[in-house]
């Protein structure tokens, strides 16, 4: 809130509405102008319209992102037709069951098991069929919080100083399946179990575990993880299958209670799930490689190009710059009224299975470009007033946001310091929140669709 003085309030102030478009000057349109339940009640006031203010968009690498406290995980090869490939792979421990014991008994088969998110959980052309290799980790993982489970860490899953990757301890190829039932029988008893992905391990891992107890791994279960790490969860599909337009990355929840972890058949008759539990690290490693199409507009320079990217999984940003707007505080104070900025997504972008997300967030950026809250985001209901919501506006889809308490900062800073704060924004694709649409997918801006509206009033 911005506090006049009584004498300022005699003073006369003038009001501009700013209707802004990338790289061209806006023709004086009254359906362009913003609405009184934009600004709010203006009686008395006297409104332009200006044209000087130009904003300019290009597309850039993500940073890396946090990948240990999900909601739940990715795994996955898939071979987006605009954006190129994106590979997710999975790292985690698991946990000895409390009191248990083989107690001389003899394993028969370990399983993998990893429950879906839902009977939707992916993104792509989930026909493809793909390939999952499973791993043993040649490394601890540790529980700390600041142990930099980022999702472009590398694990250590050979010996230290081999690159050639050892052989697996479990292999899947196929399609996935997100509907039927699982049957399995054993000990004379068959289960249903929910869908799932299940991949036999080796007779080595079966040897391994089998040898536990007796080395003393039953102890506690951190004598347990200290004896086996955790496992690698790898997407390896080859190329020959992964054509633009082929691939899918799952969401899977493998803390599910119901299905997944360790299954561990023994003594012909039973069976004990050694479970992923809440205290256990798992994290997700993210790669992409850019189509080459693309490659050209992925660097620092912003080009004309009609176009700017989206991509989840610490994938593309569209860089956001207002290179202009620090000129409206350099002679006045200013009191910003609305600032309002929307994006349209590209025609034909946007389709049933490379779907643009429901929610997309508009972030302050620091000098190299960092990314931080907006103060428009920190609001006490951030998802009504700041937006970010896909909508779908004259048959487009769109995102607005309101940013009207970042602008006022930057031109509050601007004025009284003389520095420029202005470092532009970053359009990102949060990390996390499958049910808010924030999973795997992409987004194609049109950037001569994009414009702000800003009114504000300069105190003389």
């Amino acid at each position: 809130m911005i506090v006049y003085s009584k004498d300022r309030t005699k003073q006369f102030i003038i009001t501009f509405l700013v209707s802004v478009f990338l790289f061209t000057a806006c023709k004086k349109d009254n359906s362009n102008t913003i609405g009184a339940g934009f600004i709010g009640t203006l009686n008395g006031f006297t409104v332009l319209s200006n044209d000087t203010t130009s904003l300019i968009l290009f597309s850039s690498k993500c940073d890396s992102i946090p990948t240990k406290a999900l909601s739940f995980f990715m795994l996955g090869d898939m071979n987006d037709p605009i954006f190129g490939k994106t590979k997710s792979n999975i790292y985690t421990q698991f946990s000895l069951p409390s009191g248990f014991g083989f107690n001389g008994a003899t394993i028969d088969s370990v399983v993998l098991q990893l429950g879906f998110v839902s009977s939707n959980s992916y993104y792509g052309n989930i026909s493809t069929s793909q390939d999952i290799s499973v791993y043993e980790l040649k490394e601890q993982l540790s529980s700390s919080y600041d142990s930099g489970y980022f999702s472009n860490r590398n694990y250590q899953i050979s010996e230290i100083g081999s690159r050639v990757l050892p052989p697996s301890i479990g292999y899947f190829s196929s399609t996935f399946n997100f509907t039927d039932s699982v049957y399995e029988t054993y000990g004379g008893l068959t289960t249903t179990l929910i869908p799932h992905i299940r991949i036999k391990l080796s007779s080595a891992f079966v040897n391994k575990l089998q040898r536990a107890e007796s080395a003393g791994a039953f102890l506690s279960n951190t004598a347990f993880q200290s004896y086996i790490n955790g496992l690698a969860i790898l997407a390896q599909t080859p190329e020959s299958r992964l054509f633009p337009g082929q691939g899918a990355i799952l969401y899977l929840n493998p803390r599910s209670s119901l299905v997944s972890g360790i299954a561990v058949y023994y003594g012909g008759k039973y069976k004990q799930i050694f479970p992923i539990a809440p205290s256990d690290v798992i994290t997700n490693q993210y790669t992409h490689s850019t189509s080459l199409p693309l490659q050209p507009y992925m660097s620092k320079t912003p080009s004309a190009n009609n176009e700017s990217y989206v991509q989840s999984n610490a994938g593309i940003k569209t860089r956001v710059l207002m290179p202009n707007i620090d000129n409206i505080a350099k002679d006045h104070d200013i009191a910003v009224i609305g600032a309002q900025i929307v994006f349209t997504l590209a025609d034909g972008k946007d389709d049933a299975v490379y779907k643009a997300p429901n929610n997309l967030w508009l972030q302050n950026a620091d000098s190299i470009g960092r990314i931080s809250f907006l103060e428009d985001f920190l609001e006490i209901n951030p998802t009504s007033y700041y937006g970010g919501t896909y909508t779908v506006v004259n048959g487009k889809g769109q995102y607005s946001f309101n940013i009207t308490r970042h602008v006022q900062h930057l031109l509050t800073t601007f004025h009284q310091t003389g520095k420029s704060i202005n470092y532009g924004m970053n359009l990102i694709i949060p990390a996390d929140d499958y049910m808010n649409g924030f999973g795997s997918s992409r987004a194609v801006i049109n950037t001569k669709d994009v414009k702000l509206n800003l009114s504000y009033s300069v105190i003389k």
